[in-house]
Parts: structure tokens; sequence; C-alpha cells
């Protein structure tokens, strides 16, 4: 779907969609409880319908209302089971290490750029403590045998939802275990997420950030309270949140909170920074523990007149699109001024944007920020592609228009 985003002025309140991240954690502890719970949470997106098959996959019962998503697992499936990641990694990256931890003999398959992703530093490391897999990396991926509690040595700098994975996983084990972060953990707030999500339904893991180590505790029982909540999105509020501070935007934003472990609240003090920044000073944000928000932080960096640089990227280019590359030609592309440079993006504010066509390459952040970017553009903003919002806010145009923003769609 191509969709034509007029610039306009965009007022009144609007209430953030759940937290997938949080979605994914919590329906994944559900799913260990091996009982019921109902996991409070309004929506659903692509990413979390991923996790909700592959709980269904292992024969969970998974039923939905408005306000609740419900879980039994009483009954988890042994083997034989094919687990469809849809185009979500973190729902691939946490179930790899589950399964193997359950033992169970599984196949996982995946659509759109996440059979190119790679694993292959997860899938060698669970290699050498018991797991046997059919391919180095790439999917389909077919896993078999049980590892083992001990020290799980694994880089920092790669992804979180390794080590996140590993979490949900190794306190199913017999033994303790320690995961040992190689270098520079990033990400951080994600594994805070991780731990705070096991913390509710009963695991004890510590994490001694100093020295990058996380003891996770053997011969553990996830126990359901029957009912967990999920929090409203930073990720996805940041969307609104620098739509209210462009170009005489006025929103209430709702449904954030304040004390959230969720990384991505660092927005509310990068929208200050960057507002309050003299004309021609240059602004730094390193982006290492919020790697989500750099798209839609370069388009409101380009309202500004100056110099933004954006640090710590090296990690977008395996999202859904190589994110520096694909956000850079969307600035480039609605008239702006940005580069790619080491490990991230500079960009060359001139306070306004001059409208264009953006194409998506299926990445839901670059079609929400191409939106965002509309209101500081003299011309129309096309958006090819702009369907792959489906796979964390499947909503967001429509609350667009509603706060006053005009959308013509294709036919």
């Amino acid at each position: 779907m191509d969709i034509t985003v007029k610039s306009a002025v965009l007022n009144g309140s609007v209430s953030v969609v759940d937290s997938k991240s949080e979605a994914h954690r919590k329906l994944i502890c559900s799913l260990l409880s091996f009982g019921k719970t109902s996991v409070i949470c309004s929506n659903t997106s692509d990413d979390i319908n991923a996790t909700i098959n592959c709980l269904k996959a292992l024969n969970a019962e998974v039923s939905q209302d408005e306000k609740n998503i419900y879980v039994d697992s009483e009954n988890i499936k042994a083997t034989g089971a094919e687990l469809n990641c849809g185009e979500s990694g973190s729902t691939l990256r946490f179930f790899i290490p589950i399964v193997c931890a359950l033992g169970l003999n599984v196949t996982f398959t995946g659509e759109g750029r996440l059979p190119e992703r790679t694993n292959a530093v997860l899938i060698d490391l669970l290699s050498k403590k018991g797991c046997m897999f059919d391919r180095a990396d790439g999917l389909p991926l077919t896993v078999s045998g049980k590892i083992e509690s001990g020290t799980y040595e694994i880089p920092g700098n790669i992804s979180s939802q390794y080590i996140s994975g590993l979490l949900f996983a190794l306190p199913l084990l017999s033994g303790d275990s320690v995961i040992k972060i190689i270098g520079k953990t990033e990400s951080v707030p994600y594994i805070d997420l991780t731990l705070e999500a096991l913390s509710e339904f009963g695991i004890k893991a510590d994490f001694d950030k100093s020295k990058g180590e996380i003891k996770v505790y053997g011969n553990q029982k996830y126990k359901s309270s029957g009912n967990v909540k999920v929090n409203g999105d930073w990720s996805n509020g940041a969307f609104w949140l620098c739509l209210s501070n462009l170009a005489g935007n006025k929103l209430n934003v709702e449904n954030l909170k304040a004390d959230s472990v969720q990384g991505d609240k660092a927005i509310v003090d990068i929208i200050t920074k960057i507002k309050s920044a003299d004309d021609g000073e240059t602004v730094t944000v390193d982006c290492r523990q919020i790697p989500d928000l750099v798209p839609v932080m370069s388009v409101f960096a380009s309202s500004r007149k100056g110099e933004t640089v954006f640090s710590g990227c090296e990690r977008l280019k395996i999202k859904e699109s190589d994110r520096i590359k694909t956000t850079v030609e969307m600035i480039t592309n609605l008239g702006g001024n940005a580069e790619e440079i080491e490990n991230g993006i500079r960009i060359y504010g001139k306070g306004k944007l001059t409208g264009g066509t953006v194409e998506c390459y299926n990445d839901h952040r670059i079609a929400m920020s191409s939106a965002v970017a509309s209101t500081i553009c003299d011309g129309d903003v096309i958006i090819k592609g702009a369907q792959c919002v489906k796979k964390s806010y499947p909503l967001f145009f429509e609350e667009f228009q509603r706060l006053g923003g005009v959308i013509e769609r294709s036919k």
C-alpha cells in the first residue's frame, strides 16, 4: 500500500499502544509457567502475533478479547512443532534458547528479511552446550537436543535478544549458570526489561553490570500470579512525542509509564537536548542503548538548523532494513541533508524538509518516521509500502488521521 501524507497540524490526545517488547516477554513467561495467565494487553501487531503463533505451535491454548490475551500452557507439545516467527527477530531469538532448554525438537521458519538476519553466534554457543542444529545460520532451522547449565560467554555488541533468550531458558536447567557478556553491553534496558518480566514470574537472576555478568539460578519454576499487565510502549510513543514538538502540533500523549525500565523513554531528554541547542551548534547522541529511536530522531534533528550526530548505530544494519542506509535515504529523499558515517548518521538540519517519496523497505519505523516528517515538509510525502506498520503499530495511520493528519491512499 502506497500513501500520500500532506503537511498538516496535528492536535488532540493519543493513547500509546501497549509495548510489544513487554508483551513478547510476558507471553513467553506465561508459556513457561505451565499454567493459566491473563496478559492484560489491549492491542497486538504482526510481531506479537508471531509470538502468539509460536505459543500455539507448542500446544498452548491462546485466546483474546479487547483487553486481554489468555494463555493456558499446561500441555506443551514435546516434539515436531514448526515455529513460524514471521518477521519478528525477538520471537526467534527468544525461542531458540527456550526450546534448547526444554529439549524440544522443533523447526523454526520466518518471513521477510528474518531468514537473512544472522543468529550464528547464538547457534554456535548453544551447539557447544549440547544442542544440535541442521545448519550454522539462516532459516528454516531445525533444533534438537538439550543444553546444559554452565558458563555462557556472548558478545555484548551483537544483540541483547540473545541474552534475553538465554535469560528465559537457563532458569529451567538443573544447575546454576552464568552469562558472561564480552565487551561493552549494548541495549541494556532491554535486558532490564527481561529481568523485570522474569521477576514478575518469580525467577531470580543477578545482573552485575560492572562485570558484565548475570548469574542465573537453576531449577527454578515460573509462577504466574494469574494476571500480568503490559505497559505503554515508549518506542512507539516516540513518534507522537516528536510530532508534539514539531511545527505547531499539540498532542497529549498518554499511556506512558514515567518510571518504566524501557530505554526508549530517553526520547524525552533527547527532544529537549535537540530543541535547546543553538543554531549551528553540533549535538551528539549515543544510540547504543536506544537504536530503535534513530529514524524518528533523524527527522526531528532535520527540524533544527545545525548538525546532529547519531553514533553507536552499527546494529541498525541488521534490523528490518539496514536502518543506517534507509534512514539516510529517507531524509535525503525528503529534501534534507544526511550522510552515513562510521557506525552512525550525521544530519545537517535545515529547519525544514521539502517532501518527496520514501521507500520503506518493509521497515515499520521508516514508514512512521516518514509520516512524522510530513509535518515539516513544504510538499507531500509519498510513503511506498506503508502497510509495514502492521509489524508493530497496525492502526498508526488511522490515529494519525484522527489527530488531523491528511492521508490519501492509493487504490
